[in-house]
């Protein structure tokens, strides 16, 4: 059965879209044009008003919708519905909830960017409308019992397909939910900017870059204690851009400033400059002035996908990234980068002094790392593997 005829699409696509600011509505555009570009497949994006799952009042709203769409024929066997699922999209997981519910015989799949527990928020309708961070933080523990698990599950199990971003997330749905519909599909490659000539003069500043969220499993710490380090042996030839920021909790903010006032106090501050969060075409000019990309994580990322490592590789950056399980997927030692055990202040120092040091070892790892994120992550590796998931759904 043709994913696209001349009506239309067969996909409904469920997802945020810009501008609405998050990393999955940012994946969600870039995977839109990807699939009409490469491939012709068109994805209806579903226009509706947004819940924020807080509240019953929101569960119920979920099952007038999808109730509205069977009525109007938006829901049809011949329909095939696709949705980016991550832990804050309570919207698009209800939705999935009442199709399986309501219309068991439209095949549905989605993509899992946060596994393995905490799929979506399945017992945030348990606030029941209150939105302190104490209410929010006890149903998002919820979400760990056997309830929500059951809840997740079935809607997993249920799906034509379940589709993660990595190997490693892949095996703990398997493992968490007992799926049989689970595979891997690399994560999408949001642009792939022109290759640059990174040549510097010796004389010229090194810049190491880290960019996303801060969080103490992202290593802040250890790589500003790094730059203490760098300082003693390179002097001021060696800066460290820290971008990005708090996602607006107070634990969050709380966590920020402290980093911040490590920094101030450190005797390397002069080294390291702080500008927050940039707007993305300031992001990406960032990303091309860049030396070297580091990822000093202690942990936490468990098997999702990193998108900040995705971007700095098809910038040809050679990175600098620990030992845990996503980056060791994707970092090679020694050809597209340099990994260093996780919160070793002196590995990493040492990791960043030495591709400082060698311009001709920083245009190698570089040159590999984009051909790498090029051939896996690329816009047509990854929706022709997603063309050839659909076609096969809307056969079966």
């Amino acid at each position: 059965m043709p994913l696209t005829d001349q009506s239309g699409t067969s996909v409904l696509y469920l997802a945020p879209h810009p501008p609405s600011r998050s990393g999955i509505a940012d994946y969600a555009a870039a995977f839109s044009a990807a699939m009409r570009d490469c491939t012709g497949c068109h994805l209806d994006w579903s226009e509706h008003d947004r819940v924020t799952g807080n509240s019953l009042r929101d569960f119920e709203a979920c099952r007038r919708r999808v109730q509205k769409w069977i009525e109007d024929g938006v829901l049809c066997e011949s329909r095939l519905v696709h949705a980016e699922i991550g832990i804050k999209q309570f919207d698009e997981f209800y939705t999935l909830y009442w199709i399986r519910r309501l219309a068991p015989a439209v095949r549905y799949s989605l993509t899992v960017h946060d596994p393995p527990l905490v799929v979506a928020p399945a017992l945030y309708p348990l606030c029941f409308g209150l939105r302190s961070n104490f209410v929010r933080h006890v149903a998002r523990a919820l979400d760990y019992t056997q309830l929500a698990r059951g809840v997740v599950g079935r809607v997993l199990r249920s799906a034509a397909a379940v589709v993660t971003l990595t190997e490693a997330g892949a095996a703990s749905l398997e493992s968490h939910y007992g799926l049989q519909n689970a595979c891997s599909i690399p994560h999408l490659l949001a642009s792939l900017p022109p290759e640059i000539e990174r040549e510097r003069p010796a004389a010229q500043t090194i810049t190491v870059l880290f960019a996303g969220f801060w969080a103490p499993s992202k290593g802040i710490q250890p790589l500003i204690r790094a730059m203490e380090d760098v300082q003693r042996e390179c002097g001021s030839r060696i800066r460290l851009l820290l971008t990005g920021g708090s996602d607006g909790v107070g634990s969050s903010d709380t966590f920020c400033e402290r980093m911040r006032s490590l920094v101030m106090s450190s005797p390397a501050a002069r080294l390291i400059d702080i500008p927050g969060y940039l707007p993305r075409e300031t992001m990406q000019q960032t990303f091309a002035s860049a030396d070297i990309f580091v990822l000093p994580y202690i942990g936490g990322l468990g098997p999702s996908a990193s998108g900040p490592l995705l971007n700095a590789m098809s910038c040809g950056l050679p990175i600098i990234a620990t030992e845990i399980d996503t980056f060791k997927a994707e970092v090679s030692h020694g050809q597209t980068g340099e990994l260093v055990s996780p919160n070793d202040p002196n590995a990493l120092a040492s990791a960043i002094i030495r591709l400082a040091n060698d311009a001709a070892l920083r245009t190698r790892l570089g040159k590999a790392a984009r051909k790498r994120a090029i051939e896996v992550h690329g816009a047509n590796a990854v929706t022709g593997q997603f063309m050839t998931l659909f076609e096969r759904i809307m056969r079966a």
